[in-house]
Protein backbone atom coordinates (compact mmCIF):
# COMPACT_ATOMS: atom_id res chain seq x y z
CA UNK A 1 0.00 0.00 0.00
CA UNK A 2 1.37 3.38 -1.02
CA UNK A 3 0.47 6.36 1.08
CA UNK A 4 0.38 9.87 -0.25
CA UNK A 5 2.89 12.31 1.20
CA UNK A 6 1.32 15.24 2.93
CA UNK A 7 3.40 18.26 3.83
CA UNK A 8 3.84 19.13 7.50
CA UNK A 9 1.66 21.87 8.93
CA UNK A 10 4.54 24.37 8.78
CA UNK A 11 5.39 23.65 5.12
CA UNK A 12 5.41 26.43 2.56
CA UNK A 13 6.14 26.61 -1.16
CA UNK A 14 9.43 28.17 -2.24
CA UNK A 15 8.96 30.77 -5.00
CA UNK A 16 9.70 29.97 -8.65
CA UNK A 17 13.21 29.95 -10.15
CA UNK A 18 13.00 33.39 -11.76
CA UNK A 19 11.76 35.05 -8.60
CA UNK A 20 14.54 33.55 -6.50
CA UNK A 21 17.26 34.15 -9.12
CA UNK A 22 16.27 37.78 -9.64
CA UNK A 23 16.14 38.46 -5.90
CA UNK A 24 19.52 36.81 -5.29
CA UNK A 25 21.22 38.73 -8.10
CA UNK A 26 19.64 41.97 -6.85
CA UNK A 27 21.05 41.20 -3.39
CA UNK A 28 24.55 40.43 -4.72
CA UNK A 29 25.36 39.78 -8.36
CA UNK A 30 28.94 38.61 -7.71
CA UNK A 31 29.80 36.17 -10.50
CA UNK A 32 31.30 33.57 -8.18
CA UNK A 33 28.13 33.54 -6.05
CA UNK A 34 25.96 33.34 -9.16
CA UNK A 35 27.92 30.34 -10.48
CA UNK A 36 28.67 28.44 -7.28
CA UNK A 37 26.11 29.25 -4.57
CA UNK A 38 22.91 30.44 -6.17
CA UNK A 39 22.26 27.24 -8.16
CA UNK A 40 22.16 25.34 -4.84
CA UNK A 41 19.53 27.74 -3.53
CA UNK A 42 17.53 27.91 -6.75
CA UNK A 43 17.23 24.10 -6.92
CA UNK A 44 14.51 24.34 -4.25
CA UNK A 45 12.31 26.59 -6.41
CA UNK A 46 8.68 25.55 -6.40
CA UNK A 47 9.15 22.81 -3.80
CA UNK A 48 7.42 22.31 -0.48
CA UNK A 49 9.81 22.95 2.40
CA UNK A 50 9.72 23.35 6.15
CA UNK A 51 11.42 26.35 7.76
CA UNK A 52 14.00 24.14 9.48
CA UNK A 53 14.69 22.13 6.32
CA UNK A 54 15.19 25.30 4.31
CA UNK A 55 17.66 26.72 6.85
CA UNK A 56 19.61 23.44 6.89
CA UNK A 57 19.74 23.42 3.08
CA UNK A 58 20.88 27.05 2.86
CA UNK A 59 23.47 26.60 5.61
CA UNK A 60 24.88 23.49 3.94
CA UNK A 61 25.02 25.28 0.59
CA UNK A 62 26.81 28.27 2.13
CA UNK A 63 29.31 26.01 3.93
CA UNK A 64 30.02 24.10 0.71
CA UNK A 65 30.42 27.41 -1.12
CA UNK A 66 32.95 28.67 1.42
CA UNK A 67 34.89 25.39 1.24
CA UNK A 68 35.03 25.74 -2.54
CA UNK A 69 35.80 29.48 -2.52
CA UNK A 70 38.44 29.34 0.24
CA UNK A 71 41.38 28.63 -2.09
CA UNK A 72 40.33 31.61 -4.20
CA UNK A 73 40.29 33.84 -1.11
CA UNK A 74 43.66 32.83 0.30
CA UNK A 75 44.81 31.78 3.77
CA UNK A 76 42.74 30.49 6.67
CA UNK A 77 42.12 33.97 8.05
CA UNK A 78 40.45 34.88 4.78
CA UNK A 79 38.37 31.68 4.93
CA UNK A 80 37.16 32.51 8.45
CA UNK A 81 36.26 36.02 7.33
CA UNK A 82 34.45 34.68 4.29
CA UNK A 83 32.52 32.20 6.45
CA UNK A 84 31.49 34.99 8.83
CA UNK A 85 30.38 37.17 5.93
CA UNK A 86 28.46 34.38 4.24
CA UNK A 87 26.78 33.22 7.46
CA UNK A 88 25.64 36.79 8.04
CA UNK A 89 23.82 36.55 4.69
CA UNK A 90 21.85 33.40 5.49
CA UNK A 91 18.90 35.28 6.98
CA UNK A 92 18.68 37.35 3.78
CA UNK A 93 18.57 34.17 1.68
CA UNK A 94 15.86 32.83 4.00
CA UNK A 95 13.82 36.01 3.52
CA UNK A 96 14.10 35.69 -0.26
CA UNK A 97 12.94 32.08 -0.17
CA UNK A 98 10.07 32.61 2.29
CA UNK A 99 8.40 35.80 1.05
CA UNK A 100 4.76 34.88 1.62
CA UNK A 101 4.53 33.10 4.97
CA UNK A 102 5.18 35.17 8.05
CA UNK A 103 4.80 32.13 10.32
CA UNK A 104 7.33 30.08 8.31
CA UNK A 105 9.72 33.04 8.15
CA UNK A 106 9.53 33.51 11.92
CA UNK A 107 10.14 29.80 12.49
CA UNK A 108 13.18 29.88 10.20
CA UNK A 109 14.60 33.00 11.88
CA UNK A 110 13.99 31.45 15.32
CA UNK A 111 15.86 28.33 14.20
CA UNK A 112 18.76 30.47 12.96
CA UNK A 113 18.93 32.25 16.31
CA UNK A 114 18.64 28.98 18.26
CA UNK A 115 21.51 27.41 16.33
CA UNK A 116 23.75 30.42 16.85
CA UNK A 117 24.09 31.07 13.13
CA UNK A 118 22.62 34.51 13.54
CA UNK A 119 19.55 36.47 14.31
CA UNK A 120 17.91 37.73 11.15
CA UNK A 121 15.74 40.09 13.13
CA UNK A 122 18.71 42.30 14.06
CA UNK A 123 19.05 43.58 10.51
CA UNK A 124 16.38 44.48 8.04
CA UNK A 125 16.74 43.90 4.35
CA UNK A 126 17.03 47.00 2.32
Amino acid sequence: MVTQWTPPDDAFTVPDRDTIANALVALDGNGYLVRHLYPRLIELAGTEQTPTGLVVHITTAVTDYVDRAAPVHGPRASRVGLMKTMYSMIHKYVRIMIPDSEAALNDALDFLADTGIGDGRKETDG
